[in-house]
């Protein structure tokens, strides 16, 4: 692996160091077989010494903010997906009309496809998805948005402002409250609409200045059935299709602190069909919020913790 290293220099006290004005730049080689020399004083992330790649993706979750996966799909899946999704486009304009989706600035966005799609169950909630869900949360996390995103050449996705989720949140947690996956069905890059993020920003408790903007964001390429999962505090944006239109399926997955952006519980409790499409994967009782959803009176709390011998803690 090659690392740059800029190094800095003071012309007029001479000294090398951060803040200084840099006069060259140099390319140091790091062996992956040498081990990185650190301060003993300082506290390391734990890491196994045969990391899963389930585990080098937390880390990086932790550290920078964001993992790329490449070809998390089949080529044979990812074609169905592209024709559910354009099949389900055309039926949700049908349904509400262009002119309203457009008004309210919701045109290229699908809610909960996988409330109707076997194959948006499939590729959302994947052992791969679930498995680096547990590695952040352990095994409390619910689902809070399922969507599909059609980013289309003819116009600019509603997405395509800078933000973070969850909506509203402008403070930093030590660990993540919500992650991202972004599935990409069509490649993701600069010509085809795809995703800038600022590293490591999942740890400001403000937003910076247009100039730190321009200098610092990433513009993302993700290979098509690629995955990308960031902390959804990332300062991130969708950007416009130049040439094609880009498909994804977009999964935020929380901490059951943090309320579901649509009454999911209710949904399912009403759909025999949909209920039946998610009950197979594993702990769904309690990823897609059935086993916390509030009760509606103290009294159904209590039998409730009655009925199934549970102790409130």
């Amino acid at each position: 692996m090659i690392v740059s290293v800029i190094v800095c220099y003071s012309a007029r006290t001479g000294a090398i160091g951060p803040g200084y004005y840099c006069m060259y730049r140099r390319e140091v080689e790091m062996s992956e077989s040498v081990p990185v020399n650190v301060f003993t004083g300082l506290c390391r992330h734990p890491f196994p010494d045969e990391p899963s790649q389930v585990n080098c993706i937390g880390e990086d979750l932790l550290f920078q903010g964001f993992s790329i996966i490449p070809e998390v799909i089949s080529e044979e899946l990812n074609q169905e997906v592209r024709e559910e999704i354009d099949r389900l486009t055309e039926l949700d304009i049908r349904t509400w009309g262009k002119p309203e989706l457009s008004r309210i600035n919701d045109l290229g966005v699908l809610r909960n496809p996988f409330l109707t799609s076997d194959l948006v169950v499939s590729s959302c909630f994947s052992e791969m998805t679930l498995a680096i869900c547990q590695e952040i949360f352990g095994t409390q996390f619910v689902l809070n948005v399922n969507r599909a995103v059609i980013n289309d050449v003819s116009n600019l996705h509603p997405a395509s402002v800078w933000y973070r989720e969850p909506a509203y949140q402008n403070f930093s947690t030590s660990r993540p409250l919500s992650l991202t996956f972004v599935l990409a069905v069509d490649r993701a890059d600069e010509l085809t609409g795809g995703i800038r993020v600022l590293p490591v920003s999942q740890n400001w408790s403000s937003v910076p200045s247009d100039r730190f903007f321009r200098e610092n964001a990433l513009h993302l390429t993700i290979p098509e059935r690629g995955m990308l999962v960031f902390d959804s505090s990332v300062i991130h944006s969708n950007t416009q299709s130049k040439t094609i239109r880009r498909r994804s399926l977009v999964s935020i997955f929380s901490s059951p602190l943090l309320k579901q952006q649509t009454n999911i519980v209710k949904m399912l409790r009403s759909s025999e069909d949909a209920m039946n499409r998610i009950c197979h994967l594993p702990n769904y009782e309690f990823i897609f919020g059935l086993d916390t959803d509030p009760f509606d009176s103290d009294a159904l709390y209590r039998e409730h913790k009655i009925k199934e011998n549970l102790t409130i803690c």
